[in-house]
């Protein structure tokens, strides 16, 4: 319980959310570490995986200013851009570059859990499939008509237009 004050006491001082975010990082990989390897690896993968779905404003405006439509099948539509060069100022291209997706289901498309559901089984197809390894900013716009399609019919869409 003293050490989780601690380090809610250093996020306090810290002024900005990137800061506050390494030391959150930090503060769940020192957790973690006490218990057993195993939960460490798992604790990557949790970061990693967050930050394949998360975008700042800038990102999303900057996505869509220079994204193409890639394809489209009933209820979903597929539009792609390259990661903006303004992002990679401070990183160079490595091969830890990775993609996102950015999934957009507006409340016309079904009630709360179905638009839920979408959004949980295209997150899983995208990071099992590893379509992440791709250094491109994908936006799926979800429709109505989306809810119709199996799992398959979702992995079959996806790892076709996105690998």
């Amino acid at each position: 319980m003293a050490l989780e004050a601690e380090w809610q006491q250093k996020a306090v001082e810290i002024s900005s959310t990137e800061d506050v975010q390494k030391v959150e990082n930090a503060y769940l990989l020192n957790q973690i570490q006490r218990k057993s390897s195993k939960s460490l690896k798992f604790c990557r993968f949790m970061v990693k995986f967050r930050q394949l779905f998360s975008f700042k404003k800038k990102e999303i405006d900057a996505a869509f200013q220079l994204s193409e439509r890639k394809s489209s099948i009933l209820g979903l539509k597929l539009l792609t851009s390259p990661i903006p060069k303004k992002n990679l100022v401070k990183e160079e291209v490595t091969p830890d570059t990775h993609g996102k997706i950015l999934i957009i289901t507006p409340r016309a498309s079904g009630k709360a859990h179905e638009r839920n559901l979408l959004r949980r089984r295209i997150k899983s197809i995208y990071f099992e499939e590893e379509l992440y390894k791709k250094p491109v900013t994908s936006i799926l716009l979800v429709y109505k008509e989306a809810k119709e399609l199996g799992f398959d019919e979702l992995k079959d869409f996806l790892v076709r237009n996105l690998k």
